[in-house]
């Protein structure tokens, strides 16, 4: 794991937590932005909660979740995946919002919408990141595998090492 990678990841967890945090204490302005949204899925999708700040709590408690699995790095696509599933409709709902307001406040979006659009790019780029290499007995099995060839074998009659050399 690159110094870079590992900074990157905690600076995007921590800003997820800070922000859900923030979502928890202030639920009210969240609420009345979603509030619309939820009684009109309330009618067609069931267990759908029909108070908005319990649905707004709910989902800041994910957030801070996937944010500290992706800042210490432990199942850190999972928590990119909870941190997307929550910041894509966010990000459709402020731009919903944004549409709405009058033309003279249209001029630029709000910085919660380009916030959150940054923090969903942030999980996306974290989900599509690479595997995590191997460490200890894995990896000596791994590189002695390599070297070996797909099989395994380091020689013999029909390896896949001395397949690639005819």
């Amino acid at each position: 794991m690159s110094l870079i990678r590992f900074a990157g990841r905690a600076l995007l967890g921590g800003v997820l937590i800070a922000d859900a945090i923030d979502a928890l204490r202030h639920p009210e302005p969240h609420a009345k932005v979603i509030e619309p949204w939820l009684t009109k899925a309330a009618e067609s999708v069931p267990n759908v909660p029909e108070d908005p700040v319990t649905c707004v709590k709910a989902t800041a408690g994910s957030v801070i979740a996937g944010g500290a699995l992706i800042a210490v790095g432990f199942g850190r696509r999972l928590g990119a995946l909870a941190v997307a599933a929550v910041m894509a409709p966010t990000v459709a709902l402020n731009i919903q919002e944004w549409m709405g307001q009058e033309d003279k406040d249209k001029a630029e979006p709000p910085k919660n919408l380009l916030m959150h659009a940054a923090l969903l790019g942030g999980a996306l780029i974290v989900l599509a990141g690479p595997k995590k290499k191997h460490v200890g007995k894995d990896a000596a099995a791994a590189k002695s595998k390599s070297k070996s060839g797909k099989c395994g074998k380091s020689s013999g009659r029909g390896c896949c090492k001395d397949a690639k050399a005819k």
